[in-house]
């Protein structure tokens, strides 16, 4: 027979530290509407009333360094030599808010496509041909921007799709082959209408960044013998064997994380007026005609770019305030300028892409447009907008899909409008913002 013994014995023990920091810095930056109210003898446009005047105004963030000013003279005579500026060490750069007043051809607040309710704005005076630029009212530009910006969010996904993470993408230079800091562009888009309706499509862009560093350090060790043995008792033999392990096994890891979370956007909130009624000659409450009762528009956050540098001071800016005036705004924004090295600047701008008056009166000098859309008791584009929008707001794949929509619809609902089909057309590819569109 035989008889076995067998003892294990383990022990071990266990210490972490975990130890974190962080904090939160918001940066906001807005503009609000100033307005001045019309008095009678400040009226221009008598059909539509007295009006709240927006300021016509925009903002600029400049940052900036203060400067100490040393006067350099000849040691033997005193006489002055020259005059050298330079940046304080001692105080950092800060940033300054500038309000300016923008060049009233480029946009005009208060005059969404050149005209004040049916008379053309007095800086727009062919405000009331067919026009796509005028004022904020600029499709052709507002599509074209947002076109790029889908495409530049088509090549970052595609860029991350192939990207090698595995084992084979990436050499120990880890900086060289991670994908680079992307400049992000947003476009938003909103509708108002008067009746109470409104509707926006905003993104928020979040950028990352993780690093992690660290190392390990393991060690084992241990100690041990055996004994054995041979022995006879009664006159059976015995084997012992006797074996001891004293060992110990140490793990050390130690590893810094750096989490940075960059995240913006833009907001608006739009209150225009939403009373745009008055009283006719017969005491009778109506729609008053040249009142916007809808618009749809996009704004814009353009990540810095030096071309954005130029088209400010030679667009945006109202020239002759910033060549002549003596406001402390229009000196630093003359000290900001920079044509020679064009430092790269964001930019944030508004674009109206479609618009809706309520429409003349039927009269005789009333165009044959009008007059067939006020037959059919239709008050404004957005009235038609409305009443075609189930038959075609499911065919916006593509312009000729549109297109073929748009005519079904009239000749089934409005077919006293199937001569203006044209027009009818442009006004719903304005809306609904139609890819492929002839602009």
């Amino acid at each position: 027979g035989s008889i076995t013994v067998s003892t294990e014995t383990s022990t071990s023990w266990l210490a972490s530290t975990e130890g974190g920091q962080g904090q939160t810095r918001t940066t906001a930056s807005a503009l609000a509407l100033t307005c001045l109210q019309e008095t009678p003898a400040t009226q221009e446009h008598r059909d539509v009333g007295l009006r709240w005047i927006p300021q016509n105004v925009g903002m600029a963030l400049v940052q900036s360094e203060t400067a100490d000013v040393f006067a350099l003279r000849l040691r033997t005579t005193g006489a002055l030599v020259a005059y050298q500026m330079r940046p304080n060490p001692d105080i950092p750069k800060d940033w300054n808010v500038l309000v300016f007043p923008m060049d009233p051809r480029y946009t005009k607040a208060g005059v969404l496509d050149g005209k004040v309710g049916l008379e053309a704005d007095t800086d727009y005076p062919a405000g009331l041909s067919p026009s796509s630029d005028a004022s904020f009212y600029k499709p052709i530009e507002a599509y074209q921007l947002k076109a790029r910006i889908e495409r530049e969010e088509q090549e970052l996904a595609t860029y991350f799709r192939q990207f090698q993470a595995g084992p084979g993408g990436l050499t120990a230079d880890v900086t060289s082959t991670l994908p680079p800091g992307t400049k992000r562009n947003l476009a938003n888009t909103y509708v108002w209408t008067a009746a109470g309706g409104s509707f926006a499509e905003t993104r928020t862009v979040m950028d990352s960044r993780s690093e992690t560093t660290g190392g390990s350090f393991s060690f084992t060790f241990s100690l041990g013998g055996s004994f054995s043995t041979d022995f006879s008792l009664f006159g059976a033999s015995f084997d012992l064997d006797i074996s001891a392990k004293v060992g110990a096994h140490l793990e050390l890891e130690v590893s810094k994380r750096s989490e940075q979370d960059t995240d913006f956007g833009v907001d608006v909130d739009v209150h225009p007026e939403r009373d745009i009624s008055t009283v006719d000659a017969q005491g009778k409450r109506i729609l008053q005609p040249g009142k916007v009762d809808a618009y749809r528009f996009t704004s814009f956050y353009l990540a810095p770019d030096t071309d954005h540098h130029d088209l400010f001071f030679n667009q945006v800016v109202d020239p002759i305030w910033l060549a002549q005036s003596t406001d402390p705004a229009a000196a630093a924004l003359r000290g900001a300028r920079q044509p020679g090295q064009q430092p790269p600047c964001w930019r944030v701008l508004h674009r109206v892409t479609f618009v809706s008056r309520i429409l003349a009166p039927i009269s005789p000098q009333a165009d044959p447009y009008t007059r067939a859309m006020r037959a059919l008791d239709l008050n404004s584009n957005y009235e038609l907008v409305r009443t075609l929008e189930p038959y075609v707001a499911g065919h916006t794949g593509t312009y000729g899909e549109f297109v073929a929509a748009v005519r079904t619809a009239l000749t089934r609902r409005l077919p006293d409008l199937l001569g203006h089909v044209d027009q009818v057309t442009d006004y719903l590819v304005q809306y609904f913002g139609v890819d492929g569109a002839p602009r």
